[in-house]
């Protein structure tokens, strides 16, 4: 014979509890829609944004619209270039961007903002439900009706239900995109120098402000070097 389940001290058998802990899952039904602003910087656009579209596109996402400015040469031939973009990546897959943002660029900012819409589309849901249910309604009463006039006035609420529900099923719809997919705008900066990270304590931030001030001052010294020799004509004259 079987030997019989035993029962704890709450008189639940150890089969049941093991059921019971099956049942129990993460709830999942929250609706979230997912925001992130980049900024970044490169030192070669061309080459980021080929990677940036390839990333986005192998994680199944898209570039919903982008923008490319040129900037102003110095007499480096510098054009310090920038880009924007609206990504739409799938939500799962956002993390996964960012990761991969991390590995081809420096990203010098990012903030992420969550919006839980749960009760509106909740209330979305049964309002259409309820409309379904008047317009089912008002199909029968049609079936029923026994004159012209009777016929016209269902129609006419007929049309007025159905205006709504495709209000209401387009709302459902435009919910459902933002939810299913997370909007990123990312920021592009190409830059000569990554931006360093700002140190934690005093004499770090004073070597770091001390290198960076005398990074400008060579680089200022170059340009004005450049500048005399392409005006030596005019400086003869």
């Amino acid at each position: 014979e079987k030997a019989a389940p035993q029962e704890n001290a709450s008189g639940v058998t150890a089969a049941d509890a093991s059921q019971n802990k099956e049942e129990v899952k993460p709830d999942s039904s929250r609706k979230l829609i997912t925001t992130m602003n980049i900024s970044a910087e490169t030192e070669d656009m061309d080459v980021l944004l080929d990677k940036v579209n390839a990333k986005v596109k192998a994680l199944g996402g898209y570039v919903e619209s982008s923008s490319i400015s040129n900037g102003t040469a110095d007499y480096l031939d510098h054009t310090n270039r920038s880009a924007s973009l609206t990504i739409r990546i799938p939500a799962d897959q956002l993390d996964g961007l960012l990761n991969d943002m991390q590995n081809i660029s420096n990203i010098v900012q990012q903030s992420r903002n969550v919006q839980d819409v749960t009760l509106d589309y909740v209330d979305t849901e049964s309002h259409q439900k309820a409309l379904k249910a008047e317009e089912k309604r008002l199909m029968e009463i049609m079936e029923q009706a026994s004159s012209v006039e009777d016929v016209i006035a269902v129609e006419q609420q007929l049309t007025e239900v159905r205006y709504q529900l495709e209000s209401i099923e387009s709302q459902l719809r435009v919910y459902d995109n933002q939810i299913d997919y997370s909007t990123v705008y990312l920021d592009i900066s190409e830059v000569t120098a990554y931006t360093e990270p700002e140190p934690e304590n005093v004499p770090d931030r004073i070597i770091t402000g001390f290198k960076s001030r005398l990074k400008a001052v060579g680089y200022g010294l170059m340009n004005l070097g450049i500048w005399v020799i392409i005006h030596i004509p005019q400086l003869l004259i």
